[in-house]
C-alpha cells in the first residue's frame, strides 16, 4: 500500500494560471485553467510498479432507497498519471517539446502520461460502472469501487495502460498541472 487517506469536506475546481511563456503554451491556449485545489502526489519507486496500479474507494455515503436520496457523495479524479521521477524537473519536460505537435485537440490519439478508460479493469463497485473514468475532465463516481490499471514498459518508460504504437502524443496538460502547483523542481 502506498497511501490511505480520509476526506471529510470536498477538494473544489478553482481558476489557477500559468505563464504563458512557460512550456507548451501556444497562442490558442488561455493561461486560465480550472484545477483541483488539491493535488496528491506519491513517489513510488520503479521496483514496486510491477504489473499495475490498484486504486480502492471506500464511499459508502449514500442513503439511496427506493428512488429517494438525500444523503450522497461523489468520487471525481482529474486526472491519474504516471511519470518517471525525471520528469518532476522543468528542463526536462522540455526536452519532449519537440514530439509534441502544438495541437492538444489530437483526441484520436493516446496520450502519454495517463491512461485511457478501456485500459482500467473493474474489480468490483457498488454502482453501475458508466462514462470515462480516466477522462481529462473527471466523471464523478458514487459508491465504492475498486480498479486497477495495468502497467507497461516503452522506451524505458512505465506507463500507465498499454501505449500506442509510434510517437506517443504528450499530453501538454500534466506538467501545466504540475507547474500551477509549484510541484516541479522540488526533488
Amino acid at each position: 500500500m502506498v497511501d490511505e487517506f480520509t476526506l471529510d469536506k470536498d477538494i473544489c475546481m478553482k481558476k489557477k494560471s500559468y505563464d504563458k511563456k512557460w512550456l507548451f503554451g501556444n497562442k490558442m491556449q488561455s493561461t486560465v485553467v480550472e484545477a483541483p485545489s488539491k493535488l496528491f502526489l506519491f513517489h513510488i519507486d520503479e521496483r514496486y510498479l510491477q504489473n499495475g496500479i490498484y486504486i480502492k474507494v471506500k464511499n459508502d455515503n449514500s442513503n439511496y432507497m427506493n428512488g429517494f436520496m438525500t444523503k450522497y457523495s461523489y468520487i471525481n479524479f482529474f486526472s491519474i498519471f504516471l511519470i518517471p521521477a525525471f520528469l518532476m524537473k522543468e528542463k526536462n519536460w522540455l526536452k519532449f517539446e519537440r514530439f509534441r505537435k502544438h495541437d492538444d485537440r489530437q483526441y484520436w490519439r493516446r496520450f502519454w502520461p495517463r491512461p485511457t478508460h478501456s485500459q482500467l479493469r473493474k474489480i468490483q463497485s457498488s454502482t453501475p460502472w458508466v462514462g470515462d473514468l480516466a477522462h481529462p475532465n473527471g466523471n464523478p463516481k458514487g459508491g465504492s469501487f475498486a480498479f486497477e490499471i495495468p502497467i507497461y514498459r516503452k522506451h524505458k518508460i512505465l506507463h500507465l495502460g498499454k501505449p500506442t504504437p509510434g510517437r506517443l502524443a504528450l499530453y501538454a496538460k500534466i506538467p501545466r498541472l504540475l507547474r500551477i502547483f509549484n510541484a516541479l523542481n522540488n526533488i
